[in-house]
Formats: C-alpha cells, sequence, structure tokens
C-alpha cells in the first residue's frame, strides 16, 4: 500500500482550523496539519498530490432522501422550473410520444404559473389519454394521477390530495417491476457520489414507497461501490421496522402535510379553499 501526501487550499480539521495538506497511509488519514509542517514527509511517502486551492471536506451525508423517486425524477419527466403551465403540458405531450407504460413526473409548481387555471385534470387527461399516469407537485403532498391508481375503472385524471395522494403514489411505485425500481436507485446512489455525498437516510414508509421499496434501497445501500444507505421507517409499528432491517423509526412520520398543497394542518381555514388541512397522526400516536 501507498502513502501519499496532500496538498490544497484548506482541509477541514476540528483540531487544526489552519490545516492546508495530510497524509493518507494505506487508505487512512495519518496526519493533517499545514503545509509547511508537513515538509518532513516529502520524503518518506510514495506520492505528492497538489491540489490548489481546493477545500478539502470529509464526506457529506444526505439526511432526507427517496431514491427511488429521485432516481426516477433524475431519468424521467422533471416540471420543476416550467414557467408556465402551457409549458408544463407541452413538456408531458412530448414525454408521452416518446416513453412507454406509466408515466411518472414530478416537480410542477402552479403558484408559479400565471396561467395556472390551464393546469387541469381534463387538460391532462387529453395529453395522456388511456396511459396511466402520476404527476406530483413539487412538495410531494399532491398530484394529478389516474384514477386507475386509485382502484377506480376508466382513464380519467384527477388531482388527489391526503389519504388517496398517498394511496396513488404506493401504487405508483409498486406497478415498477424490480429492474426498473432498481435503475432508478442506483441511478440516485450514483448521482449522490458524485456530489461527494458518502450515506443518505432513505426516508421510507407505508406510505411513501412501500416495503419492497425499501428493502431494496437498503439492499443497494450496501454496495462498497455506491454511498451507504441507512434506512427510517415512517411508522409506529415498531416490529414492522425491526423485520424491514430500519435503522431506526422516523423520518417521514408525517403529523401532517405541506402547505403548497393545502395539507398542512391549520386552526383557521386557507382563504382560497376553506379547508383545514390533514392528520395523519392523532395527539395519542404523536404522544
Amino acid at each position: 500500500m501507498s502513502r501519499i501526501l496532500v496538498h490544497a487550499g484548506l482541509v477541514y480539521s476540528q483540531g487544526n482550523p489552519d490545516a492546508t495538506s495530510f497524509v493518507i497511509d494505506d487508505g487512512y488519514f495519518a496526519w493533517i496539519g499545514d503545509r509547511e509542517a508537513s515538509q518532513i514527509f516529502e520524503s518518506d511517502v510514495d506520492f505528492v498530490v497538489d491540489l490548489g486551492e481546493a477545500f478539502v471536506a470529509p464526506g457529506f451525508v444526505d439526511a432526507h432522501v427517496h431514491l427511488s423517486a429521485t432516481g426516477l425524477q433524475l431519468s424521467g419527466l422533471n416540471l420543476a422550473g416550467k414557467g408556465s403551465a402551457q409549458h408544463a403540458l407541452e413538456a408531458l405531450r412530448i414525454a408521452c410520444e416518446a416513453t412507454g407504460g406509466i408515466l411518472l413526473a414530478t416537480g410542477w409548481d402552479d403558484t408559479l404559473w400565471s396561467d395556472a387555471h390551464l393546469w387541469t385534470p381534463q387538460a391532462i387527461g387529453e395529453i395522456v389519454g388511456e396511459r396511466a399516469v402520476y404527476l406530483s407537485r413539487i412538495d410531494v403532498h399532491s398530484a394529478m394521477c389516474s384514477g386507475s391508481l386509485l382502484g377506480e375503472p376508466g382513464h380519467s385524471v384527477k388531482f388527489v390530495t391526503g389519504g388517496n395522494h398517498e394511496l396513488a403514489r404506493k401504487q405508483a411505485l409498486i406497478d415498477l417491476s424490480d429492474a426498473q425500481r432498481g435503475e432508478a436507485i442506483t441511478a440516485a446512489l450514483t448521482h449522490a457520489a458524485r456530489q461527494g455525498i458518502v450515506a443518505v437516510h432513505e426516508n421510507g414508509g407505508p406510505s411513501i414507497a412501500g416495503e419492497d421499496d425499501f428493502k431494496q434501497c437498503i439492499s443497494l445501500g450496501q454496495s462498497e461501490d455506491l454511498p451507504q444507505v441507512f434506512g427510517y421507517w415512517g411508522s409506529t409499528d415498531l416490529t414492522q421496522a425491526q423485520q424491514l432491517g430500519a435503522y431506526a423509526v422516523g423520518g417521514d412520520l408525517c403529523v401532517d402535510g405541506s402547505l403548497g398543497s393545502q395539507t398542512a394542518l391549520l386552526v383557521q381555514p386557507y382563504e382560497d379553499s376553506h379547508v383545514h388541512g390533514n392528520s395523519y397522526l392523532d395527539e395519542a400516536a404523536i404522544t
């Protein structure tokens, strides 16, 4: 094995805030200090690497991810940043013509569109026809989806929130094959690694993506070549969490929803819809 002396602009070190150099011996940090002090190692290392003014830090941990959904977003239709409902509908039309199977998309935000009135179940239905579709809002607490994902006959598209949204989202992910889901999870982990992330917390749950998705995330997250996955199971069922191999219970154990989808629980009703939001846990469960 080799010893490597590395120079940089700044090295993150709690013990030495002015560190600019470090030595790696057999894959482990053997020394951290400043460039001047590192001179004593120059004759005793196999390689010297100069990173210029680069900042060197420990690997990052992403504390809240949904790997399969992230992977599908990376490879699928992302409506975030579409400047209008018309642009979103056109992107949906193009994706519908270019792909097969259930059509998944995410990221739309009607609060940013001056023509939001065009983003309707009817308009989406005219584009997708009989094809199953699940289009989640940017906060992932509501969606436009096919009624078939709710177990309803026909191919009508509807806007869903609360329990119906959880059901549609779960069914959309369940309908993926193991191969499709595995490709999405691997794509998300590969993308994370490229950002300097060495570990992620997968926030799964019975109403998030289901047990099969959770187990596949944990399994693929044990590869030496990918970030490590710690699974948080969003349920108060501790026995189930243990059986699934969860690291802990929590994560997306939601008390309520989001403001954008008008599912965040309020004391007074929303001014433009007169709903109070949704409560997913009662006081006893929270306690």
